[in-house]
């Protein structure tokens, strides 16, 4: 008797390796009532719809329509609400200063940040468990690709993987109207997904025009699969380091992999030549991860090359730790880099991308605006860290959006003097700049390129004398 109820107890806890804090989530997630609420609606809703199609008189239109509708409404909960349910995930520890006991655990900040985005997972895991029978019935009634289905059904929820790590990171963020605004972006991201998944053109519509046994239809479900990976990745890592220690090093692995997709990428791009699909995907993986790299790498702390330095136990620099060791000096020559692979490759296709001086005065501005925020901050002698750099980016943003609305409505007034008033302050001068007469083209081109350059060289010097500086203090120790 004592050995049956020892098994079933047994049976009703988790095993002793697994994650004790993915464990505390997941039993809180799942007796939320926000997950049972859902997964409860989700079922009366999917038997509802399920009648009326077998109630029908047109059974297989009926079961077209009534999958649509069961597409969609999981879409809406993996892509739009189970991400809203990260919003405080990291907050509220940090606020009460959770974390600070947590540390003290043998739990790393990387588990713990790990085991908050897997529980949530787990749970459109779950829900989409249950909507797999309704899935399966659809497909007896005919009309149905059960591979295709499952491959869109699978894809949101990876998508959703890429959507919730993004809140979990914006949730350890301190500022709270910072966090709003980047809560609204991945809203807007996620609701963008739910409608095009909606109708069913998501992933379909493209991926039903190849055969299962493409090249293209796998390229298509590979470049998702890295591309979301890589966003999840970097995301989670974004928010260990909102509480990890100073000696913990997470700037190497992003811009690692973020230099192997910028040239994976450019391979791509270089050899896409008539290959539509192969240059969409190609020009993706070469752009993010030069995005990944400037907002990651150049919002890094000061104090990461001391305590790199310390752990290493190195009095000298190698030529490596200029790419890959922590701090906002180190990322600046990462982000360089990644500038030069990036042009090396744009040169390849010069005719679809730099076909004037109008597409030049773009790409100099756009590459120049990561360095504004930084260069703002070192001015202001203030902080190296996301919140300040990225106030100073949202500042940037409005203004450009502002001049280029200005500029637009107002077509009876001549603004293009306000293009040589902003020429300084990438990339605000955008719009203006596209309404400056034929005559002053070249010149202002040629003015966005040395504006530009100036950033650049400004920026390395400032890094090469951080850099020094915390070398020499190393050596002294």
């Amino acid at each position: 008797m004592s050995t049956s109820v020892n098994k079933h107890r047994k049976m009703e806890n988790f095993a002793d390796w697994v994650n004790p804090m993915l464990v505390k989530e997941l039993r809180q997630g799942l007796r939320s009532n926000a997950f049972l609420g859902m997964f409860l609606l989700s079922q009366v809703v999917l038997c509802f719809i399920l009648l009326i199609a077998v109630g029908n008189d047109n059974v297989m239109r009926a079961a077209d329509t009534a999958g649509k509708v069961i597409f969609g409404l999981f879409a809406f909960l993996a892509l739009v609400l189970q991400p809203l349910r990260g919003i405080s995930t990291l907050s509220n520890e940090l606020k009460d200063g959770h974390m600070e006991l947590v540390s003290l655990t043998r739990l790393t900040a990387w588990r713990t940040v790990w085991s908050k985005w897997c529980a949530i997972m787990l749970q459109s895991l779950l829900l989409l468990t249950a909507i797999l029978p309704f899935i399966t019935l659809r497909y007896f009634f005919g009309g149905a690709d059960l591979f295709m289905e499952v491959m869109m059904y699978v894809l949101v929820v990876i998508c959703s993987g890429a959507l919730t790590a993004g809140m979990v990171a914006n949730s350890a963020l301190k500022l709270p109207v910072l966090r709003v605004i980047i809560t609204l972006g991945i809203l807007i991201v996620g609701f963008q997904f739910f409608v095009m998944a909606s109708g069913g053109r998501i992933f379909s519509s493209r991926l039903a025009t190849f055969g299962i046994t493409s090249v293209e239809f796998w390229s298509m479900v590979v470049g998702i699969l890295v591309v979301t990976a890589f966003l999840t990745f970097v995301f989670l890592t974004v928010a260990v380091r909102s509480f990890a220690p100073l000696a913990e090093n997470h700037s190497s692995g992003i811009r690692l992999v973020s230099l192997i997709l910028l040239l994976a990428g450019g391979t791509a791009l270089w050899t896409s030549f008539g290959d539509y699909i192969k240059e969409e995907l190609g020009f993706v993986l070469y752009l993010l991860p030069l995005i990944i790299i400037a907002f990651y790498s150049l919002t890094e702390k000061s104090a990461e090359v001391a305590a790199y330095l310390a752990v290493k136990q190195r009095k000298k620099l190698r030529l490596i730790d200029w790419v890959l060791a922590p701090g906002w000096q180190f990322g600046f020559w990462a982000y360089s880099l990644a500038l030069l692979i990036f042009f090396i490759g744009i040169l390849g296709h010069a005719d679809n991308f730099l076909r004037d001086d109008e597409d030049l005065v773009i790409f100099s501005f756009l590459f120049a605006a990561p360095l504004v925020p930084l260069v703002a901050l070192l001015l202001l002698k203030k902080r190296i860290q996301f919140t300040g750099y990225a106030i100073v980016g949202i500042i940037l943003f409005i203004i450009t959006l502002v001049l280029a609305i200005l500029v637009d409505e107002f077509k009876g007034r001549n603004y293009s003097f306000l293009a040589w008033v902003f020429l300084p302050i990438p990339p605000t001068a955008l719009g203006p700049g596209d309404k400056l007469p034929h005559s002053q083209e070249e010149l202002f081109a040629f003015c966005a390129v040395g504006v530009s350059l100036l950033y650049w060289v400004g920026i390395a010097v400032a890094s090469i004398r951080s850099i020094k500086k915390q070398v020499l203090q190393q050596a002294d120790v």
